[in-house]
């Protein structure tokens, strides 16, 4: 018998090797961190553990998603602070030491908030057994590549340059968004997952040519984070289908192995990102073979700057500048605008994308967006009232996922992976405006155009109905 230990018996152990990290490396206040605040940092370390004890009783999905992420993003980061010479945004801003024990202490109430509306409403996916019907999954096949394709010819001879939107698409500018090759990656992965064993060899040789050509493509066009959204896509696709998530030794094995390789394919990434811009040079080859051949402990802060939302977090709710970008005033400007069809009322762009420019002034050339978190979002707009606005969203996914459009377990578990995947991006925090857009809107009427383009019932059996009714 395979030995299998579960992914909330895991987080115990990263939690404790956060907490030695802490300690090993303390050696005196520096500018983040004093000597008070190990005592913040093990509040922070006890509401976590707290959240892990339950959900290893509760066993949901989506509180074990945003332990992962607290653990990941937040907790590992702050232990990083200790070391000399470490990058961070919050050098952006004023800093001291009482100034970050003060914003962890707040990060323990967002945390607590979010963590208690999920404990509350208790929203669940349900194990969804389908049958993998041949026919729809031909239909499924098609339809993902058709996404691909698209994707790549529109990026390719419709766009003006990297980053740019449609040159001639006029009304029709929205479509690409709607069409998400993500999300098709998303499809993709969930019907591998679910068929599993039953996954013909014509369909997997199909599905790796695919998963091939898009992630080397996306790399092409200057992503930076390519195989690890694929990683992320197939342990959305675990949750769903299987719950939450056990590990063995292959899949250990297999984690060790997709480290180096995102770290060769975040150098390739950046790489490109200048030859798409036209920038590139034997300088840039020299300086990213330089940052490559840099010790570990440089990689580290390296690494450790891409998930620094605790950086992200103090600096973005405590920086003023900000303050115009990150309410619900300009969100509502940015969503009339991107839901508009081929021209815009504002004229403005999605909030993440202005943080850049609050800060600068200039945006010129940027494509990337700024993160300021779900947390620091929560504290800019709602303060201590954000266990409100916690209680309203997880409400609102659990009615999404409660209400799906059909009986038919096939298309539901396309459909709950969608709502699961925007919840995931939700806790990532982009900004509310992006998240509706992308994660809510575009996502749902990509799942509709999957139906209609591969010919999908969404009627209700009428016994089924009866059945919902008696339950």
């Amino acid at each position: 018998m395979k030995m299998r230990i579960r992914l909330n018996t895991i987080f115990y152990f990263i939690l404790a090797a956060d907490l030695f990290l802490y300690l090993i490396l303390f050696d005196g206040a520096n500018e983040y961190l004093n000597g008070n605040s190990i005592a913040y940092y093990m509040i922070f370390s006890l509401c976590i553990l707290i959240t892990i004890a339950i959900n290893a009783k509760l066993k949901n999905i989506f509180l074990e998603m945003l332990i992962a992420v607290t653990l990941v993003f937040y907790h590992f980061r702050i232990p990083i602070l200790l070391l000399p010479g470490v990058l961070t945004e919050m050098d952006n801003i004023p800093i001291s030491g009482n100034l970050v024990n003060s914003k962890m202490l707040e990060l323990c109430y967002h945390y607590l908030a979010l963590s208690i509306a999920i404990i509350i409403f208790n929203p669940k996916t349900g194990k969804i057994q389908c049958h993998i019907n041949k026919h729809k999954a031909n239909k499924i096949m098609l339809f993902v590549t058709t996404i691909f394709l698209f994707h790549i010819i529109s990026l390719e001879f419709l766009s003006n340059g990297f980053g740019g939107r449609s040159t001639f698409m006029g009304v029709f500018n929205i479509i690409p968004s709607i069409l998400n090759p993500y999300l098709a990656m998303l499809v993709l992965i969930v019907y591998i997952v679910s068929a599993g064993k039953n996954l013909c060899r014509s369909h997997k040789y199909w599905a790796i040519a695919i998963i091939t050509i898009q992630t080397g493509y996306a790399y092409y066009s200057g992503k930076k984070a390519a195989i690890l959204l694929l990683v992320l896509n197939f342990l959305i696709a675990k949750m769903i289908y299987h719950g939450p998530i056990k590990v063995n030794v292959k899949n250990a094995i297999a984690a060790i192995i997709v480290v180096p390789i995102s770290i060769a394919g975040h150098f390739f990434g950046n790489l490109m990102r200048f030859y798409q811009r036209d920038l590139f040079g034997m300088d840039v080859v020299n300086n990213t073979v330089q940052m490559a051949r840099n010790s570990f402990n440089n990689i580290l802060h390296s690494f450790s700057h891409r998930i620094a939302y605790f950086d992200y977090y103090v600096e973005k709710s405590e920086n003023d500048l900000y303050l115009p970008y990150i309410s619900c005033e300009y969100y509502f400007k940015a969503i009339v605008d991107k839901m508009s069809p081929g021209f815009d009322v504002f004229g403005v762009l999605y909030s993440s994308k202005m943080l850049r420019y609050a800060r600068l002034g200039n945006i010129s050339g940027v494509s990337n967006s700024e993160q300021m978190t779900l947390f620091g979002e929560a504290s800019v707009i709602f303060s201590f009232f954000s266990i409100i606005m916690f209680i309203v969203m997880i409400l609102f996914f659990r009615i999404l996922i409660e209400r799906r459009p059909t009986d038919d377990p096939f298309v539901n578990i396309f459909y709950v992976a969608i709502i699961f995947n925007a919840y995931s991006n939700w806790l990532h925090g982009f900004g509310f405006d992006m998240f509706f857009c992308i994660d809510v809107a575009y996502s749902i009427l990509f799942f509709f155009s999957m139906v209609c383009l591969c010919h999908f019932s969404l009627h209700k059996r009428k016994e089924f109905l009866i059945k919902q009714l008696d339950e």
